[in-house]
């Protein structure tokens, strides 16, 4: 065979590109998140940019797809759907990334963050040092101000100390005197 003479496969690889459009990748941004978009592009115009950023194109097959405000659950149906192989590896892109994720930022799982909301609802016990440095801030005001003992009962009063501090639990009036 003479080497300026390109072989059969070599020919079909040509024509295949000749009768595709050309692809310009989608823009990295922090909203391109799905590692989905390692297997699409958009077809490119003249100027080099895509000519329809809802019409992603898959770059194995060629087909166009609909793709809505970034929404990428049909991409990743069409690689399960028409290339296995591809669905196989985008899975295991994804688990890495997924554990790199994790791990580099140390995110709180939903028990822990249903666990620090508990707690915050939580009140202070009677005897802790936050719930006697309220108690004496309350006495504090009845004594400096010289208000009613009786003003910690009222409605007014116990919700402006509960937005204060939605964990104090005011003691009554006899406690005060």
């Amino acid at each position: 065979m003479d080497m300026d003479t390109p072989s059969p496969s070599m020919k079909d690889a040509e024509l295949v590109c000749l009768s595709h459009p050309p692809l310009v990748e989608k823009k990295a941004s922090a909203r391109t998140r799905s590692e989905v978009w390692a297997y699409f592009a958009y077809i490119a115009g003249e100027d080099g940019q895509p000519t329809d950023t809802e019409k992603p194109v898959c770059k194995r097959c060629y087909k166009s797809l609909h793709c809505k405000a970034g929404n990428t659950s049909n991409l990743a149906k069409h690689l399960a759907d028409n290339h296995p192989d591809l669905y196989n590896e985008l899975k295991t892109r994804q688990k890495k990334k997924q554990i790199h994720s994790t791990s580099s930022k140390n995110k709180p799982t939903q028990a822990t963050t249903i666990i620090s909301v508990l707690e915050r609802q939580r009140k202070y016990g009677k005897d802790s040092r936050e719930a006697q440095r309220l108690n004496k801030a309350v006495a504090e005001y009845i004594c400096m101000d010289q208000v009613p003992v009786y003003t910690v009962e009222k409605t007014g009063f116990r919700n402006l100390v509960q937005q204060l501090d939605r964990k104090y639990d005011m003691p009554g009036r006899y406690y005060f005197v």
